[in-house]
């Protein structure tokens, strides 16, 4: 038995949610995202009574009127043994569990579309065990208190010989009988005294369950007897993750785990250990649901168990589209291309792509700038692409994993990648002659084997070029890198597209930017260094810090200062410092005027 299906309605932070869970489901995202809320609608899905102050504190708050409710349904692909015979169930059917509950507390429940009373829903409650674990911490801390309301649960949930009924009439019996041997001297004076028939001993009011959560856990070591909160962190989470299990499995019953943030303050080399725990508590007739903020932590389970949730403008709950296409192993391997894990792209807020180093460190100070506060602290994951081919082929890779993204590009990403090197309709004597100058340059090339080198291709476009060169050429939008990116992406419909181009042409770069906000990209009007050299007076700062840093030996000539200084910017990919200083000494001069890189900061933040 397990839930194959969970629909969540007014609770909390959610609205609506549906999740298609599976043996182990890896729930996670960014702080504050919800993540926590689907475990305790989960809970709250299986309480036997409910209250009306707490039920309230759990609507969602945009939901309001006195008739509201909140409502779970969960999915289960066919019921145990157990329960298929308690409710007169068939094996092999499917079972629909729906909870409705108003304001007051009152709940409404269906089982299969049937109205179950109160005696009908204790019957199926009883047959599914919660077992909803918090944040593992310290014990000292009180890192052993859900452990021990867990045993407590169980054992009063026991039947026969040693359940908590019979213990608790054993010990009052014990009591009595230990009670009438004291008190049997007494009986004669107390009947002559006091007039009575017979004293005796009042243990009905003796109940060993409020001693349940004082029981602790010890561990030997060389007939050494010690508390278990002299082991280290991550060795406590990893016992009473077991005891949990244990616990589960005593009970016989479909057990429902919700571990909420196992990987708590413990180191990554632990991660591997504690995941292989919860999986051990995944069976047949048990399930597991975990909450989970840790990259480390998520690697260690297939894609297919990630349920990555995100809190919109509204701040409501909702689960990030997928379009997986590939495996968990193609998908880990086309990440690792760019020194990324799939995990890293689904707990930021926004992965943002650029096209190389120099693009990172320019992004990350300009956010800085803006906002007062680095990327890091706001859950920006800004990553250097390598190109503008590559820019792309991350941002579908992000796509299909349902990160939330932006991607970057230079103006020259929407030009035609297939243009010409050579000046068309050349005359017969310069093709001769470059023919010639080609076949001089040929003949002092290294060989180095079979494969050609790149000199060798380059040669090999050129003389390609030279036979083509009557032929005219007309370039075309869909032939540039972002043509044929949105040609894979499939965002933008027919008329879309053709605005796109016309203003692409007319290089009208808001209404660019506007046509590609649905496709998550961003087009500079150039290239990014630009924006550091708007004026005189920064062409100026530039300068003088590119001297102060070796990068330039002298002043650039005024003539060609201005390129001289982005092409030196534009060297400065693993020289980041060199840049931040640069952008900062503007900054302090108030020369970063450009209106441009303030949008896009706005873009990637928004």
């Amino acid at each position: 038995m397990r839930i194959s299906r969970v629909e969540i309605r007014n609770f909390r932070s959610i609205q609506r949610l549906d999740l298609d869970l599976t043996r182990s489901s890896v729930v996670c995202g960014p702080n504050s995202c919800g993540k926590s809320n689907v475990l305790r609608a989960l809970k709250f899905a299986f309480l036997s009574a409910y209250s009306p102050e707490k039920t309230a504190s759990n609507f969602c708050s945009a939901i309001t009127g006195p008739n509201a409710t909140i409502t779970i349904r969960v999915f289960f692909d066919v019921p145990t043994q157990s329960l298929s015979q308690g409710l007169n169930l068939a094996l092999n059917q499917k079972v629909t569990y729906q909870i409705k509950v108003k304001r007051n507390g009152k709940p409404t429940c269906h089982l299969n579309g049937q109205l179950l009373d109160e005696s009908g829903r204790a019957s199926f409650l009883d047959e599914i065990v919660i077992v909803h674990v918090p944040p593992i911490r310290d014990l000292t801390t009180g890192g052993l208190d859900p452990f021990r309301a867990t045993l407590a649960a169980t054992i009063r949930k026991a039947r026969g010989a040693h359940s908590l009924v019979q213990l608790n009439q054993q010990v009052r019996a014990a009591v009595k009988r230990s009670g009438e041997q004291i008190l049997s001297g007494a009986q004669a004076a107390a009947r002559s005294l006091l007039e009575v028939e017979a004293l005796s001993v009042d243990a009905n009011s003796i109940d060993i369950d409020s001693l349940l959560p004082m029981a602790g856990i010890t561990f030997r070591i060389n007939d050494q007897e010690s508390g278990l909160e002299r082991l280290g962190t991550g060795h406590q989470s990893s016992v009473i993750l077991s005891l949990y299990r244990q616990l589960g499995v005593a009970t016989g019953k479909f057990v429902l785990y919700l571990f909420e943030e196992p990987d708590n303050h413990l180191h990554p080399t632990s991660l591997r250990a504690i995941a292989d725990e919860l999986k051990e508590c995944v069976t047949d007739d048990s399930q597991a649901v975990i909450t989970t903020h840790s990259p480390y932590f998520m690697n260690q389970f297939p894609v297919d168990d990630w349920f990555p949730l995100v809190a919109d403008s509204q701040r409501s709950t909702t689960l990030r589209l997928r379009r997986l296409t590939k495996t968990d192993r193609e998908l880990r391997v086309a990440f690792g291309k760019y020194g990324l894990r799939p995990p890293e792209a689904l707990l930021s807020k926004r992965v943002v792509v650029v096209e190389g180093a120099n693009d990172v460190t320019l992004l990350r100070e300009l956010i800085e700038i803006q906002t007062d506060r680095s990327p890091d602290r706001q859950d920006l994951l800004i990553i250097p692409a390598g190109g503008k081919e590559v820019v792309s082929d991350l941002c579908l890779l992000l796509e299909e994993l349902g990160a939330s993204w932006l991607g970057v590009m230079d103006w020259d990403a929407t030009e035609d990648t297939r243009q010409p090197m050579l000046k068309k309709s050349l005359p017969l004597a310069s093709i001769t002659a470059t023919t010639n100058a080609l076949d001089t340059i040929q003949l002092q090339l290294m060989q180095h084997g079979a494969k050609k080198s790149k000199a060798q291709k380059f040669i090999d476009s050129l003389r390609g070029e030279l036979a083509q060169t009557t032929v005219p050429f007309n370039a075309s939008f869909s032939e540039s890198v972002l043509g044929r990116h949105l040609g894979k992406a499939r965002v933008l419909n027919q008329t879309d597209m053709a605005k796109l181009v016309s203003d692409v042409a007319r290089k009208r770069m808001r209404a660019v930017r506007e046509s590609l906000t649905p496709a998550k990209l961003w087009v500079w009007s150039g290239i990014p260094e630009s924006v550091l050299v708007n004026t005189v007076a920064a062409e100026l700062i530039v300068d003088q810090k590119l001297q102060q840093h070796g990068v330039l030996s002298a002043p650039a000539q005024v003539a060609n200062r201005k390129s001289t200084l982005i092409n030196a910017l534009h060297g400065l990919g693993h020289k980041p410092e060199v840049l931040q200083d640069v952008i900062r000494a503007l900054h302090a001069a108030g020369e970063l005027r450009n209106r441009e890189w303030r949008e896009l900061v706005t873009r990637a933040i928004s």
